[in-house]
């Protein structure tokens, strides 16, 4: 082989070499991006939700709905304080999170007597037991109300 076609197959397989990295690059690049389309590094904590759900207490609740990331347990322990309930939190997910959630309480018209919230973290595979007060505006809160939730994860 003469010099010439030497230096044109190293030309040539330098180029595919160049092309092939940039493809490559552009691919992994892609995989990186938050669900809003936002690049993670952007140093904004990815949002997920909001999700709703309804419940009656004692109740169980799993959010989102098609692939669950965490499971709400409520039920009843102190029924001298009407607006008290416990609350099992448990992450179904690989990964950490910070849970924000607002619990909204409806009387049989659909009227909210009563809501109630809070802010946490929870680990992968982690379950935290919590105490919620609803405040409400209804002393006679009864057992078959109707519950709301939502709920986002950062």
């Amino acid at each position: 082989m003469s010099r010439k076609a030497i230096s044109v197959l190293l030309i040539a397989a330098l180029a595919l070499g160049f092309a092939c990295g940039y493809v490559l690059g552009r691919r992994s690049g892609e995989g990186r991006r938050s669900v809003a389309g936002s690049p993670q590094s952007s140093g904004e904590p990815e949002q997920l939700g909001p999700w709703k759900a309804e419940f009656r207490v004692p109740g169980r609740v799993e959010l989102p709905s098609k692939s669950p990331k965490i499971r709400w347990e409520f039920s009843r322990t102190d029924f001298s304080n009407v607006g008290s309930f416990q609350v099992i939190v448990t992450n179904l997910d690989d990964r950490g999170y910070r849970v924000e959630y607002s619990v909204y309480g409806y009387d049989a018209k659909g009227r909210r007597i009563s809501q109630g919230g809070e802010i946490f973290s929870i680990g992968a595979h982690e379950s935290v037991v919590r105490s919620l007060f609803l405040d409400s505006q209804d002393p006679n809160l009864r057992p078959g109300t109707t519950f709301g939730i939502v709920m986002r994860l950062e």
